[in-house]
């Protein structure tokens, strides 16, 4: 699966849940929206190989 984290592309080859992939990003669960192929999804659901992601920040400074 292919994840973008802001600026940067990150390759993943393996099926896991969305809470998976956070941990492995060291991103908190609380700060951030996972969004697979343009919807947001929540932890527990599974993101496959041919996936596209993207995790956006949930929290701004202002």
């Amino acid at each position: 699966m292919k994840v973008k984290v802001g600026n940067k592309v990150y390759q993943f080859d393996s099926k896991m849940r969305g809470i998976d992939l956070l941990k492995k990003l060291n991103l908190q669960p609380q700060s951030n929206i996972i969004i697979k192929n343009g919807e947001v999804i929540t932890e527990d659901e599974y993101i496959e190989q041919n996936d596209e992601v993207e995790i956006i920040n949930a929290i701004s400074g202002g």
